[in-house]
């Protein structure tokens, strides 16, 4: 449900050799896969939903911080 374009943002964000830049990378990705959640599926979804889908998403590579809040999206 997240698209094609959540697939080369991964993507995108593996190829980042500074850890910073990809950190805030990462955080900006996973604002948007929960927007797109919320949009498809016409509901709430937690950060640690996110957090799992993203890293099952990128095979592991990518992580969001367990302390890093994402943006709340109304429905």
């Amino acid at each position: 449900h997240y698209g094609k374009n959540i697939e080369r943002m991964i993507a995108k964000a593996k190829t980042f050799d500074e850890k910073d830049k990809q950190e805030i990378y990462v955080q900006y990705l996973a604002n948007y896969m929960k927007l797109v959640h919320n949009n498809w599926n016409k509901e709430n979804v937690t950060d640690d939903i996110i957090r799992q889908d993203l890293k099952i998403m990128s095979k592991g590579t990518l992580e969001l911080s367990s302390e890093t809040e994402l943006q709340t999206y109304r429905s």
